[in-house]
């Protein structure tokens, strides 16, 4: 508004030649730059209206008294210049966590200078970042921050940015490691003292070998490198073994040799059947022939006429008479007993078996025929299934 009343009162008709520093703009450089030639210009050669021209001295005057002001203190008063910049800290390292800020003292010499102009400088800004006096962790790690003044340092300091968190958590990890690996060493002397106090390993002690070994077994890998005598352990786990072995052995050597007493047995109670089959076959032959022998007596008795009376007994045989010899009964005959009735009869048998059988598929096995008197000397027994 101002600018358009200095426009209107002054008068474009005027045909009088103005000077240059006449002119509206030169008279307002002269006000705002150097006050006294400029207000002088304003009332002289300016057909502004006086409340205009009031205020633009008044305005302008305070202005020109201020720059007068600094001018007088800058050239007369003391000089605030900065002489020496102390970063005033009590520790030679400042630790700072990831997004902490903390604000850096700062000393100046005089302590009344201003710090206008002070820059923040660091080895790594990747590390550590400023704002006004104020710095702040960016990211892991050390770096040296200083103060820098025109062509003054300041004293470096070093400035560590750790992640709390991250070693917060390492050391919770680590106190676990440490109680993981006391509870380790407790669970590895225990199987330690187990093994010590075993006794000579017999088949006795087994079950207790057993459960050091699934003891041991459940340990984590890392206990079981604890344990200082394993091999006392695995010897005794080897000595059981060959006991065992051992017993084994025996009883295989037992179950033979009752195998084979229950073959001969059994060899045995066949012969017997076989003898005893042997001896019913002769009787019933030696009965069947006296039965013969008796029938033939009496048809041939039968047959004779009665031509003898009562007088003509045949005369008894006198001492010098031999007497005619009389057949012997049957029973008194010597008799050979009738061959076997199966002994021509083919038999089968295995390459390596202790029996042997009437059906050559019995037990879905792989036969070959022989004879009952062959099976008999290799002392094979009957099969209970196919034989009986």
């Amino acid at each position: 508004m101002a600018w358009n009343q200095l426009s209107s009162n002054h008068s474009p008709g005027a045909h009088v030649a103005t000077q240059w520093y006449q002119k509206t703009w030169v008279i307002l450089a002269f006000l705002f730059f150097f006050f006294p030639v400029g207000v002088f210009l304003m009332w002289k050669f300016t057909d502004w209206k006086k409340r205009t021209k009031q205020i633009f001295s008044g305005i302008f005057g305070v202005w020109f008294v201020y720059w007068a002001l600094v001018w007088i203190a800058v050239i007369f008063g003391p000089d605030l210049s900065i002489k020496q910049i102390q970063i005033d800290s009590t520790e030679t390292t400042i630790v700072l966590d990831i997004n902490e800020e903390k604000t850096l003292p700062i000393k100046l010499e005089p302590e009344n200078a201003s710090s206008t102009g002070l820059k923040y400088y660091s080895d790594d800004t990747n590390i550590v970042s400023f704002d006004d006096g104020t710095i702040k962790g960016l990211s892991e790690g050390s770096t040296t921050v200083y103060l820098t003044y025109r062509d003054i340092n300041s004293n470096a300091v070093r400035v560590v940015v750790e992640d709390k968190k991250r070693i917060e958590a390492e050391k919770q990890e680590e106190a676990e490691k440490e109680k993981q690996k006391q509870k380790d060493e407790e669970q590895a002397n225990d199987i330690i003292k187990q093994i010590k106090a075993l006794e000579e390993p017999t088949l006795d002690n087994k079950t207790k070998v057993e459960e050091i070994r699934k003891s041991y077994d459940k340990l984590p890998s890392e206990a079981k490198t604890l344990v200082t005598n394993l091999s006392d352990l695995e010897t005794a786990e080897k000595k059981i073994s060959e006991l065992e072995q051992a017993q084994r052995e025996q009883e295989r050597l037992e179950a033979e040799a009752a195998e084979q007493a229950e073959q001969e047995r059994l060899a045995a109670e066949q012969a017997a059947q076989q003898k005893a089959e042997q001896e019913r076959l002769a009787a019933e032959q030696a009965a069947q022939q006296k039965a013969e022998q008796e029938k033939a007596q009496q048809q041939q008795q039968q047959e004779t006429p009665p031509q003898q009376t009562q007088q003509e007994k045949p005369q008894q045989p006198t001492q010098q008479e031999k007497p005619v010899e009389t057949p012997k009964p049957p029973e008194q005959q010597t008799q050979q007993p009738p061959a076997n009735p199966n002994s021509g009869r083919t038999i089968y048998r295995t390459k390596n078996g202790k029996r042997y059988h009437y059906d050559g598929n019995c037990n879905g096995g792989t036969y070959y025929p022989t004879t009952l008197e062959e099976a008999l000397n290799a002392r094979l027994t009957p099969c209970q299934k196919c034989v009986y």
